[in-house]
């Protein structure tokens, strides 16, 4: 019985040694996870649109095993407004994200999206300035029309495969004149 103990041992310590250095690695990782995966978002999507817009988060949640992302107060927006006549401004008090692979945002910064749900997506359009090449005001239907197009060219891209919005608004704001009230349309499922 003895020589079964010293056998069983020595086992039993590399086993225990072998899940320590496991469990110390995945709290490693998932501390790295949490504290970096808003920074690697942010750079992703201002990265794929050759810095044209930009994203800021205030939080950021994942569940692993369901591969569901949330994103809260996110806001999308236009960098490129210094010579543009509009600017646009995205934010949603909750995106919730379900990603096809984990793996592939992590080591990959590949973000392939099975749904998205954006809950109180609040789109501005602002006018800045006069456009010198067409000198129509902006218009709500076409504005919207882009937003759309927008969407939809970035869920083509993403591979997404549904799209849910809840109580959503659409405002354009015509700063170049400040006496035209704003539009705005809520609402929006």
């Amino acid at each position: 019985m003895t020589e079964e103990k010293k056998t069983i041992n020595p086992f039993l310590k590399t086993a225990g040694i072998i899940l320590c250095v496991l469990a110390v690695l995945l709290t490693s990782f998932h501390l790295w996870f949490r504290n970096h995966a808003e920074e690697v978002i942010e750079d992703l999507v201002s990265a794929r649109s050759n810095g044209k817009v930009n994203l800021k988060l205030k939080n950021f949640k994942f569940n692993y095993f369901s591969r569901k992302m949330e994103l809260h107060n996110a806001l999308f927006y236009t960098t490129d407004s210094i010579d543009a006549p509009v600017a646009y401004r995205f934010g949603v008090q909750k995106l919730k994200v379900e990603v096809k692979s984990l793996w592939q945002l992590v080591f990959n910064g590949k973000l392939l999206i099975d749904s998205l749900s954006l809950l109180r997506p609040d789109v501005e359009v602002i006018k800045l300035r006069e456009n010198k090449v067409n000198e129509h005001d902006i218009s709500v239907s076409q504005e919207m029309g882009k937003i759309y197009n927008s969407i939809r060219d970035a869920l083509d891209f993403l591979n997404a495969g549904s799209l849910l919005i809840e109580d959503g608004s659409f405002a354009v704001i015509n700063k170049a004149e400040p006496a035209k009230h704003p539009v705005k349309i809520t609402h929006i499922h």
